[in-house]
C-alpha cells in the first residue's frame, strides 16, 4: 500500500502477524442496543476487518443515540472488543456512508483534544491495528462490496449471514527508531516597549499549522478556519491594536506557532530559545470562532495572581459570555509549553464542534462578531499588564501535597486542600516554606516539591504563626482508577441533568482494575471522588493528590440514578 493509504493506530503493538481476515461489521458488541457483530462468527487467532463509526451514524432515528456518537465508535473500543473475542489484529476502513470522501493519513493519528489512551505494549499476544483507505479496501475487496455490506448491516442482517473470510493478510508494525528531520518555522514579530530598559515581555500566540490535505475528487483541503485561522487572526489584530498604544513598559512578541498539531513542537522549541523568566504573561488564542451560544472557556486564571479579577473587570466593557476554569487545567495547545516553564498564561477557547479536524471547517461558519469580542477582551485584559500596572505571579499547584504555592523571595502557601496530605501534615495558608529536604533556595523549593519521588518521605521546615516547625510528608504514587475516560455530551448534561463542573464518562474498564473490582460499569458517569467534583481534565490532579492505596467514595450516575460506590485506588501498571 502507498503510505497515503494507511495508518497504524497509536495503541497498536509492534511485531508481525499473518492470518485469515474476517469481516466483523462495525466491530461492536453493545447489549444495551441489542447489537453484536461477533454473534456466531469465530475470530479467534484471526484479523478482523471492521467499519468505522456505528450503525445508522447519520440517522436521527438510529438506536445508537441517533446522530450522537456513542463510546462504541471509538477506535480503541473496537480494538478492545476484537481482543476480547480472540482476534490478533484489526483493520479498520471508513464506512462508505461517511460524508468525507477520503481519509487523511498525512496528519498525525491522534487528531482530538479528547486524546486516545495508548494501550502500550500488551502483556499478552501481539495485537496489531491499522486504518486503511477506502480506495485500498475497494481494490482489495471489489467495487461496491463494502457498500453492500453496510446496507445489509444497517438493515439488521447479522454479519454471520454474509461475512467474508476467504482472504489473508500480513501486518507488520515497526516503530521508527530514529526521527526524520523536517524543518518548520515559527513566525514572530517583536513590538518593543516605548520605555528604555524594558526587562519583561508579554507573548501573544496562536498556531497557524493544520492538517494539510489529501488527494481526491471533492474538496480535500483542511482549511482550519476555526482551527486555527480564527486564533491567528486575533493575534494579528492584537498586534495592530497594541502598535497604537502610546505607552508600553513591556516588550511584546506576537508569534504564529508551527507544528502544534504534531505535539506543540513550535512552542516547545520557542520556550527553549528565549529567557522564559522574562515572560510576564502568555496569551494563547486557539479556536475562538464557533459555539457562540456557549460560554468561552478561559484556562489559566487559577494559575497566576490577579488574573481572574482582571478578566472579570475587563469583560464588563466587552460583554462576552465567558467561563473561568479556575484550578482546572486543559493543556492541549501552545500555552502548555509556557505552563511547564511556570509562567503565567491564559488560553482563550470556544470549544470543539463537528467540523473540528474536518475538511468542512470553512470560513463561512465562523462567528466574526464573537471573534471581535474575544480580541477586544484580550486587548482590554492585556493592556494594564503591557503598561506595567499589573504583574501576575505564577501559582504552583503541588497537587500531590494539596497546596498552592506563591514563589518569590518567600515561598508562601496560599491555599491548602481539605483532607490533603498537606492539611494532614499541619500546613496552613500563610505558612512560608523555608526548607524542603536539603533545598533552601527560594527558586528551587517549588521545583524540589514537584520532583519529589513517589514513596519517599521528605522533611519540610515551615514558618508560620510566629514559630518555625518541621513536618514530614510522603508523596504517594498517583492513584489509578482503571478506566478509559470520556466527556459527557451537552445533550446528556441537559437530559440527566449534570452540572458543568462534573462528569467523567467511563468508556471502558481496564481488566481487573480498581474500578472494575469496585463494581463500576462502562457507561457510568463519575461525578465526584471524595466530594471533589471531577472532569476528565481534573481527574489526574485529584488522583495525584489522593494517592494509591487510599479508599475513596465515588458519586456515580448510573441509568439516571445517583449512587455512592467505595473504591480502593490502585497503582498505575508499568508498561
Amino acid at each position: 500500500l502507498s503510505k497515503d493509504d494507511w495508518m497504524v493506530f497509536p495503541f497498536s503493538d509492534e511485531g508481525s502477524i499473518e492470518g485469515e481476515v474476517v469481516f466483523a461489521g462495525y466491530g461492536i458488541t453493545a447489549p444495551e442496543y441489542k447489537w453484536d457483530d461477533y454473534k456466531d462468527i469465530d475470530v479467534t487467532g484471526k484479523i478482523v476487518l471492521v467499519l468505522r463509526r456505528e450503525p445508522g451514524a447519520d440517522d436521527p432515528n438510529s438506536a445508537f443515540d441517533g446522530t450522537e456518537t456513542t463510546k462504541y465508535s471509538y477506535f480503541q473500543s473496537k480494538a478492545m472488543n476484537a481482543v476480547q473475542h480472540g482476534a490478533k489484529g484489526m483493520i479498520l476502513v471508513t464506512d462508505p456512508s461517511h460524508p468525507t470522501a477520503n481519509d487523511n493519513f498525512k496528519g498525525r493519528p491522534m487528531l482530538s483534544f479528547d486524546k486516545e489512551i495508548k494501550m502500550g505494549q500488551s502483556s499478552g499476544p501481539t495485537f496489531l491495528a491499522a486504518h486503511v483507505s477506502r480506495k485500498a479496501a475497494k481494490a482489495w475487496l471489489g467495487e461496491g462490496v463494502m457498500k453492500n455490506w453496510q446496507e445489509k448491516l444497517d438493515a439488521g442482517i447479522q454479519v454471520s449471514q454474509f461475512g467474508a473470510s476467504d482472504r489473508s493478510v500480513t501486518l507488520t508494525v515497526e516503530r521508527r527508531k530514529e526521527g526524520k528531520p523536517v524543518t518548520l518555522y515559527n513566525v514572530a514579530g517583536r513590538l518593543p516597549a516605548t520605555t528604555e530598559n524594558a526587562t519583561e515581555t508579554v507573548v501573544v500566540g496562536a498556531h497557524y499549522d493544520h492538517l494539510g490535505g489529501t488527494e481526491g475528487i471533492e474538496d480535500q483541503i483542511y482549511n482550519g478556519a476555526d482551527d486555527n485561522a480564527s486564533g491567528t487572526s486575533a493575534m494579528i489584530e492584537m498586534a495592530e491594536a497594541f502598535a497604537g498604544v502610546s505607552e508600553r513598559k513591556r516588550d511584546m512578541i506576537f508569534i504564529g506557532f508551527s507544528a502544534e498539531e504534531l505535539g506543540l513542537l513550535g512552542s516547545k522549541a520557542f520556550v527553549e530559545q528565549i529567557d522564559t523568566e522574562k515572560v510576564a504573561l502568555m496569551l494563547n488564542f486557539d479556536m475562538i470562532g464557533r459555539n457562540s451560544d456557549k460560554a468561552m472557556s478561559i484556562i489559566g486564571d487559577g494559575y497566576a495572581t490577579e488574573l481572574s479579577d482582571l478578566i472579570t473587570e475587563s469583560n464588563q466593557r466587552v460583554g462576552l459570555n465567558t467561563k473561568l476554569a479556575g484550578d482546572d487545567y486543559f493543556g492541549a495547545s501552545d500555552h502548555d509549553s509556557f505552563f511547564r516553564k511556570n509562567r503565567p498564561f491564559l488560553f482563550f477557547f470556544t470549544g470543539t464542534h463537528d467540523d473540528y479536524h474536518q475538511v468542512t471547517d470553512h470560513a463561512d461558519k465562523l462567528d466574526y462578531e464573537q471573534m471581535e469580542k474575544v480580541s477586544q477582551l484580550g486587548f482590554s485584559m492585556l493592556e494594564p499588564i503591557v503598561k506595567g500596572e499589573i504583574s501576575p505571579v505564577f501559582i504552583h499547584h503541588i497537587s500531590w501535597l494539596g497546596i498552592k504555592l506563591l514563589p518569590g523571595e518567600r515561598n508562601v502557601i496560599s491555599a491548602v486542600e481539605p483532607k490533603s496530605r498537606g492539611e494532614k501534615a499541619g500546613l496552613r495558608a500563610g505558612d512560608e516554606l523555608l526548607l524542603v529536604g536539603e533545598t533552601s533556595d527560594s527558586k528551587g523549593i517549588p521545583l524540589r516539591l514537584q520532583q519529589q519521588e513517589t514513596g519517599k518521605e521528605v522533611t519540610l521546615q515551615v514558618q508560620g504563626a510566629g514559630e518555625v516547625r518541621t513536618v514530614s510528608v510522603t508523596r504517594a504514587k498517583t492513584g489509578f482508577v482503571g478506566i478509559y475516560p470520556g466527556t459527557v455530551s451537552d445533550e446528556e448534561r441537559k437530559k440527566l441533568p449534570i452540572i458543568e463542573s462534573e462528569g467523567v464518562l467511563i468508556r471502558e474498564l481496564a481488566e481487573k482494575g480498581p474500578a472494575e473490582k469496585a463494581g463500576l460499569k462502562p457507561g457510568d458517569i463519575i461525578l465526584q471522588i471524595n466530594g471533589n467534583s471531577v472532569l476528565p481534565r481534573s481527574l489526574g490532579s485529584i488522583l495525584r493528590r489522593i494517592g494509591a492505596g487510599e479508599t475513596v467514595t465515588c458519586l456515580v450516575l448510573r441509568d439516571g440514578e445517583r449512587q455512592s460506590i467505595d473504591m480502593v485506588l490502585g497503582e498505575r501498571p508499568q508498561r
